[in-house]
């Protein structure tokens, strides 16, 4: 017999983290670049973009995990093949593409 955790794990997404913390690094890099506090020929906007990945890792693996969220609703009916019933089939009398007038 196997024992099943019953506490629930948290889901972290760093690779998540590193993308958007490039970003922001990037942003970051541009708009000092743009106020003229840093050149754009030197080490500086690199290290600006590194730093925000590293940062956006950081935050994505040691912050605030998401909550997983509620389990999956568990089922013991097997699962039907038939989403909805047939439509009632019209008898051949109420016909009215028949002509007859009745």
């Amino acid at each position: 017999m196997t024992a099943t955790s019953a506490t629930p794990t948290l889901r972290r997404r760093p690779i998540r983290g590193v993308i958007y913390g490039l970003l922001v690094g990037l942003g970051v890099a541009l708009i000092l670049i743009d106020r003229a506090v840093i050149a754009l020929g030197t080490l500086t906007p690199i290290v600006c973009v590194l730093v925000g990945g590293v940062l956006g890792f950081a935050w994505a693996w040691f912050g605030p995990a998401r909550d997983p969220g509620p389990p999956p609703p568990t089922s013991t009916d097997p699962p039907s093949d038939e989403i909805d019933p047939p439509p009632p089939e019209a008898s051949p009398a109420s016909d009215p593409a028949d002509g007859d007038g009745s």
